[in-house]
């Protein structure tokens, strides 16, 4: 078998998870070609990806996995292929996957605090990557119902490029290995690989009408064929959904409720989420919450 990124012949592979477990854990996603869906074992296991390539590529699926921040720890049910649970760590807020459901510690102050089991918060203070707007809303019984807050999600070059490298590998999952080993899909093995080049994913215009249900959803990846062509763009939702152009020459015009987001740009989005809150411990800071 050839990898289809190296293009090496027979080298040793490794299971590939089309859609990182860091994000959905172990368990089968939903695929769809456009009209229809299936729960499916979605991986490549036949040699389609070698272990060198897997391992090299773990940057840019981690990278990903940080950029989504809390919401991962909403998504991966089941933890990690070493059988931790999801955990996501910001500036203000420390969130873990327990059995009822996410566990999350909210960092209020204005200094780091160290929680019960030995870790350090700090304060968000406008840092990078922390949630931002963070309100808990409380009922008129005194206990906390809710809480409302923005994920930040930066598009910086490694995350588009690991976006690309989940419709890559659709497509071939889909398609079959042969599709994605034609020499037309060269420059975009070499920038999912390697970085080489620049490009571009289709964004959303008002994120603002995305509901707070929809960025909790887990994560999906579709394939659609271009009309008269070969060629094939994907829709991944995450949080919000994202269009990849997977034509060799980046030839596709998002309609005009899109627009590019270059790699160049690192594009900061805002994602408004909400939680419900079952159980709160507010009595000193962090603060607590159980969803």
């Amino acid at each position: 078998m050839i990898c289809i990124f190296c293009l090496r012949a027979d080298q040793p592979h490794s299971e590939e998870h089309i859609i990182p477990q860091g994000l959905v854990g172990t368990e089968d996603v939903v695929a769809s070609n456009g009209t229809d869906s299936e729960t499916v074992r979605f991986t490549l296991a036949n040699g389609e990806v070698c272990r060198d390539c897997n391992s090299r590529m773990s940057e840019i699926d981690r990278s990903l996995q940080d950029a989504v921040g809390i919401l991962r720890v909403y998504w991966n049910h089941v933890g990690t292929k070493k059988g931790t649970p999801a955990t996501a760590t910001r500036p203000g807020l420390l969130a873990t996957r327990r059995p009822g459901g996410p566990h999350i510690i909210l960092n209020e102050e204005s200094h780091a605090v160290t929680t019960e089991s030995g870790t350090v918060i700090p304060p968000a203070d406008g840092r990078r990557n922390a949630l931002e707007g963070v309100r808990i809303n409380f009922g008129s019984d005194g206990k906390p119902r809710d809480a409302t807050f923005i994920q930040p999600i930066t598009l910086t070059k490694k995350v588009i490029r690991a976006m690309h490298k989940i419709a890559f590998e659709t497509m071939c999952f889909q398609r079959g290995a042969a599709k994605v080993l034609d020499s037309r899909y060269d420059a975009l093995r070499r920038y999912i690989l390697r970085g080489n080049g620049s490009r571009s994913v289709g964004v959303p215009r008002d994120l603002s009408s995305i509901s707070a249900d929809t960025v909790m959803r887990r994560p999906v990846v579709g394939l659609q064929r271009l009309v008269n062509t070969l060629d094939f763009i994907a829709e991944l939702r995450m949080g919000i959904t994202f269009r990849i152009d997977l034509t060799p020459d980046q030839s596709v015009v998002w309609p005009s409720a899109f627009f590019k987001a270059a790699d160049k740009q690192q594009l900061k989005l805002r994602l408004h989420s909400q939680l419900l809150i079952q159980d709160a411990v507010s009595s000193a800071p962090p603060r607590t919450t159980d969803r």
